[in-house]
C-alpha cells in the first residue's frame, strides 16, 4: 500500500487539473449555440483498465457521470468582443469500486464535484486569413466537493487561454494556464478513522470533468493517532496542499462533416505548500522538492447525430499518470502499461445533448 502511495504523491499536480476549467478546453463535444443562453447535459460511462487485470493487481472500476454545464453570451458592450460565462458541476456514480468493499471503499456511492464558474473571450484576437486565433479566459471554483473540504480550500482561481490555428477541417490548440487556490488552513484535515482505514475515498474519472476528485488519488490513509488529532476531533491527512499549478495542453482535431477525430495531451507542474522548517523531524534522504509533474493524454472520437436538436455521441481512452517512472523514464502519456490496475487509464462512452 505505501507502495502505491508514493506513486499517487508523484501525481498531486492534478489537484488543479484545469480540465475541469472548460474554457480551456477545445472538445469535440461543444455544441453549437443557437441563443445566448444555452446548457448541454453530458452522461459518462467510464471501465478502468484494472478491471481486466488477472490475479491479485485486478481492481475493477465501473462508473457514471453526469455534468451540466450552462452557459451565457453577454451582451456587447464598449465596442468589446462577444463574451460568455459559463459553469460546470457533475454528479458521478460508482457502480464498482474494487474486488473488495468496505464502509471507506464501497460500491453504488454517489459524489459531487466542485462548481467551476468561467467568463472567456472567444476569438479576442483572431486573424481569419492565417487561421489563428486568441482566446483569453478568468474562472472561480466553488470547492464543495469532499475532497476540496478535506484540503481546506476556501476558494480557487484559474487563468489561461486558447491559442489555436483552423484550417479547413483541421486545427490545432496550445492552451497555457496558471490555477491556484485559497486555504483557510496549512495543512489537509479530515474525519478521523481507525487505523489504517482511508478517509479519503478512491477518485471516479469522469472524462468530461476530468477534476472531479481526482486529486483523492493523492491522499494517503489517516491514522488516528494522537498527535495527529485537532482541536476539533478531524485528523492530519498525510500529502501537501498544492499552492499553484501550470499546465501546457496541445490537441489535434480533424472534424470531416459531422465525424470529429481529436487527441490532447498535457504536461502539469504542481507547486507544494513549502515544508516546514523542522530538521529533527526530516528523514536524512527526504525530499525537499516542492513540485510534481505529471501528463495527461486522451484520444477520443465522436459523432453529432442528425436529429433535430444537438445530440453528440463519443468514445475514447484517457489516461494520466506521473511523467516519469520511478527509474527515471518518462512514462507513455496515453496508456498505462506499468501499473495498469491502479485504473489510470479509462476508456469511456459518453452522450451530450443541448438542453
Amino acid at each position: 500500500m505505501k507502495k502505491h502511495v508514493d506513486v499517487f504523491r508523484r501525481m498531486t499536480l492534478f489537484v488543479f487539473l484545469v480540465f475541469s476549467f472548460s474554457p480551456l478546453i477545445a472538445t469535440e463535444l461543444e455544441l453549437e449555440k443557437k441563443s445566448s443562453l444555452s446548457a448541454s447535459a453530458t452522461l459518462s460511462n467510464s471501465l478502468g483498465v484494472g478491471t481486466f487485470v488477472s490475479g491479485y493487481g485486478q481492481v475493477p472500476s465501473l462508473t457514471s457521470s453526469l455534468t451540466i454545464a450552462p452557459s451565457f453570451a453577454l451582451p456587447r458592450f464598449a465596442g468589446l468582443s462577444q463574451m460568455d460565462l459559463s459553469a460546470s458541476a457533475s454528479l458521478n456514480w460508482w457502480w464498482l469500486n474494487s474486488m473488495s468493499t468496505s464502509s471507506f471503499n464501497a460500491h453504488n456511492r454517489l459524489s459531487y464535484s466542485d462548481i467551476s464558474l468561467s467568463l472567456s473571450a472567444p476569438k479576442i484576437v483572431n486573424f481569419d486569413r492565417l487561421g489563428i486565433s486568441f482566446s483569453p479566459n478568468i474562472g472561480l471554483t466553488a470547492p464543495i466537493s469532499k475532497i476540496s473540504m478535506a484540503l481546506n480550500r476556501v476558494l480557487g482561481f484559474q487563468m489561461g487561454s486558447n491559442i489555436a490555428y483552423q484550417k479547413s477541417d483541421f486545427s490545432v490548440g496550445w492552451l497555457p494556464s496558471f490555477s491556484t487556490w485559497v486555504h483557510s488552513g496549512a495543512a489537509m484535515t479530515a474525519p478521523c478513522g481507525e487505523a489504517g482505514a482511508s478517509s479519503a475515498l478512491p477518485p471516479v474519472i469522469n472524462p468530461q470533468n476530468i477534476n472531479f476528485e481526482l486529486d483523492q488519488y493523492l491522499q494517503e490513509l489517516v491514522i488516528s493517532r494522537s498527535e495527529e488529532r485537532n482541536s476539533n476531533g478531524s485528523c492530519l491527512v498525510k500529502g501537501r496542499q498544492t499552492i499553484g499549478m501550470l499546465s501546457n495542453t496541445v490537441n489535434a482535431a480533424w472534424a470531416p462533416g459531422r465525424h470529429n477525430l481529436s487527441f490532447s495531451f498535457g504536461w502539469y507542474i504542481n507547486y507544494l505548500r513549502a515544508l516546514s522548517n523542522k530538521p529533527d523531524l526530516r528523514a536524512d534522504h527526504a525530499s525537499t522538492q516542492n513540485f510534481t509533474e505529471a501528463t495527461l493524454g486522451r484520444i477520443a472520437y465522436s459523432y453529432r447525430i442528425p436529429v433535430d436538436f444537438d445530440l453528440v455521441v463519443g468514445g475514447g481512452v484517457i489516461s494520466y499518470q506521473a511523467s516519469f517512472s520511478k527509474q527515471g523514464n518518462l512514462n507513455f502519456p496515453f496508456f498505462d502499461f506499468v501499473t495498469p490496475g491502479k485504473n489510470q487509464t479509462q476508456f469511456f462512452l459518453q452522450l451530450t445533448a443541448g438542453i
